[in-house]
Order: C-alpha cells, then sequence, then structure tokens
C-alpha cells in the first residue's frame, strides 16, 4: 500500500490536499504532520513512499499549552535536509501558497527558492506547487506530480 505523509500546518489547506490525494491515490495509506518536528518524528521512524510538504511550518505542533515555538520560514528545505543528512531517501512535493519568502536581505521569491530546491533536492524533489485556494490548476498540477512520483 502506497504510504502518503502530509505536512500542512494550516487546517483549510490540509484539508484540500487531503481531498487531491484522495482523489488521485483513494487507496493510499494518507498521515498527517503538522509542524517541523512531528514531521521529522514520523519521516525518521517510517519513512513514507511520498510526502507533500509545506515550506513554512511552525517548530511544534500547536495545542492548548504550546504555540508552536519558532515559525520556521524554510521548513521544507530544512527537513530535506535533515533527510540528506540522515540518508533518508523520501520523495517530495512542496506545496506552498507564498510568492516570497524571508525578510529583507533573505528574501527570496518562489521562482528562485524553486531553483535553489531542484538543485540541491534534484533526486527527490518530484516539484514545487504553488497553491491558490480560489484557483484550481494547483490540484491539477497536484494530482499529476503524485501520479508521476508513484510510477
Amino acid at each position: 500500500m502506497t504510504k502518503i505523509l502530509i505536512v500542512e500546518d494550516d487546517s483549510h489547506k490540509r484539508d484540500n490536499l487531503v481531498n487531491v490525494v484522495r482523489a488521485v491515490k483513494p487507496d493510499a495509506d494518507m498521515s498527517l504532520a503538522h509542524s517541523y518536528r512531528s514531521a521529522l518524528s514520523q519521516l525518521l521512524a517510517e519513512p513514507p513512499d511520498l510526502m507533500i510538504l509545506d515550506m513554512s511550518l511552525p517548530t511544534f505542533d500547536i495545542s492548548g499549552d504550546e504555540a508552536g515555538g519558532r515559525h520556521r520560514t524554510f521548513a521544507g528545505r530544512d527537513i530535506l535536509f535533515e533527510l540528506r543528512r540522515r540518508n533518508v531517501h523520501v520523495r517530495a512535493i512542496i506545496v506552498t501558497q507564498y510568492q516570497e519568502f524571508g525578510e529583507r536581505r533573505s528574501r527570496i521569491s518562489l521562482d528562485a527558492l524553486t531553483l535553489e530546491m531542484e538543485s540541491a533536492f534534484g533526486d527527490v524533489l518530484v516539484c514545487v506547487v504553488h497553491y491558490a485556494a480560489s484557483q484550481s490548476s494547483w490540484e491539477d498540477e497536484l494530482g499529476s506530480a503524485i501520479r508521476s512520483s508513484l510510477r
């Protein structure tokens, strides 16, 4: 059975991602992570066949007594670096709603970040999808990426 991990902290976006995965791969065994730490924990314990990964995440899961810790603008990239460091290979699709990341001098566009990610992680990165809730093109792009990565 195909295992897919969805790493997303926004509940509305996460629900939309789950719906696309169900439409493309209804028999997939899906699991969810809501932060950098919970994603790494799951990925290291039992690597899935594919992960759908947000770029910006809180460090920890947000709960009644936890505010999520430091917000990590490049959490998706950090997760891929950590997996590489530990020699864990998981195919990844980045899905982000931002066009720019970082602040001031460290600001980088989505296009530039995509090129950087393709260069650094071309062996595991399937693609980077720009999520726009008001459009459906991202759904088609994500569906195609899931299908191509699970062949």
